[in-house]
């Protein structure tokens, strides 16, 4: 009885959370019923940017098992950052990348990572392979962040 009740219960709830969703709409409308057009303006950012005379490195290293479970230290990556390599929808020699990138800047206390240069081993077949990544470059540093002023879309008044 207990055993019929315990499995009654979980279907129960597995079904309420397949049926369930989560989605939401809005419209947004001015108290005339019109829709609101909001128009942003871009923005621009220039940052000032102190550079490192010396190399830094970072490494990652990780084991895949059948081309899609990784064992390894790329938890933790660097973002921001877009390579265009054909990775793959599991994150593909990126993710080691962008790990390799994070573990230098840590390790040295940079922003950013400046004329990278990668060296990406891998190591066995399909089944269980080594992918092992390391990177140098110049360390970055950001000392400020000046926005530039966005230009005006009004075309001058004639007089």
């Amino acid at each position: 009885m207990k055993k019929s009740l315990f499995a009654l219960v979980v279907m129960a709830g597995t079904a309420m959370m397949l049926l369930s969703g989560c989605a939401s709409t809005s419209v947004d409308t001015n108290r005339f019923g019109s829709q609101v057009a909001l128009k942003m303006k871009e923005v621009e950012f220039i940052p000032q940017i102190a550079v490192g005379d010396e190399y830094i490195s970072g490494a990652s290293e990780c084991t895949v098992y059948c081309g899609f479970i990784r064992i390894g230290d790329i938890s933790k990556q660097a973002s921001g950052i877009s390579f265009t390599s054909g990775d793959s929808i599991w994150g593909g020699a990126d993710a080691y990348q962008r790990a390799a990138i994070y573990d230098a800047c840590t390790k040295n206390k940079a922003d950013i990572l400046l004329a990278p240069q990668y060296t990406t081993t891998v190591d066995g077949h399909f089944f269980k392979k080594t992918v092992s990544c390391t990177v140098k470059g110049f360390p970055g540093y950001i000392k400020s962040v000046k926005l530039v002023e966005p230009k005006c879309d009004k075309a001058p008044e004639k007089k």
